[in-house]
């Protein structure tokens, strides 16, 4: 069994944990306050509530991500789908104020599917990278994280938007992305044949496994309290 400082010391763990927290602090940051900005746009709960829905349409295809993400770069998708959330979220700073609340959904529903993506691409890069008898403590070291992160993001997130307003938010949240898409740029360190990948897309075997897993993880995600 490796202990946590010598797991600290493999290759790459530096850049992979703190990547992964800003990912997870942008990601957990936002689902309050666009709640908040929503209600403050149309002064309706339903309006925010329908930012909750957008989030959590995505998690309808997660079954089907792994398959697909198995037959691409995994840093390279990590490292996209950061640029592109932290683009849409960077929409919102430039548009009008009467385009927001569409502009909000569209985000959200960006920030949901991002979130699908990007752990199940953060899963197959863990496996690319690290030798087997790592894996399990890598992943339990990244929970651990995810969790603890996940308490305090989303209160730290309001008061951001509460004290600062919403542009030093949009800010906030988009330049921790992009900073987490830099960290990963590159970290994949085991060659793989993507053309020839053995995994069916649409495996039968693969969608159930996706299923079993992301229902806990997506269950987990929205209703643990902040």
């Amino acid at each position: 069994m490796i202990q946590g400082s010598s797991l600290l010391r493999l290759p790459g763990m530096g850049g992979l944990l703190v990547g992964y927290a800003l990912s997870v602090i942008a990601d957990t940051s936002v689902y309050i306050v666009f709640a908040v900005w929503a209600k403050q746009l149309t002064g309706s709960t339903a309006g925010a509530g329908l930012v909750f829905f957008c989030f959590i349409i995505p998690s309808l295809i997660s079954p089907l991500t792994g398959n697909i993400i198995d037959h691409f770069r995994k840093d390279s998708t990590i490292v996209l789908i950061n640029l592109f959330m932290a683009a849409s979220i960077l929409s919102l700073y430039f548009s009008h104020e009467q385009h927001q609340y569409i502009l909000l959904l569209v985000s959200a529903f960006i920030y949901g599917l991002g979130y699908v993506i990007f752990n199940s691409a953060r899963v197959c890069l863990v496996v690319n990278s690290y030798d087997e008898q790592h894996i399990g403590q890598i992943n339990a070291l990244l929970r651990t994280l995810r969790e603890s992160v996940r308490l305090v993001a989303p209160l730290f997130g309001v008061y951001v938007y509460t004290v600062f307003g919403n542009h030093v938010f949009v800010w906030f949240v988009s330049l921790s992305l992009i900073l987490s898409a830099f960290l990963f740029l590159n970290f994949e360190k085991k060659s793989n044949d993507y053309s020839t990948g053995k995994v069916s897309l649409f495996s039968l075997r693969g969608l159930w496994n996706g299923a079993q897993g992301i229902w806990y993880d997506t269950m987990t995600h929205l209703f643990a309290p902040v």
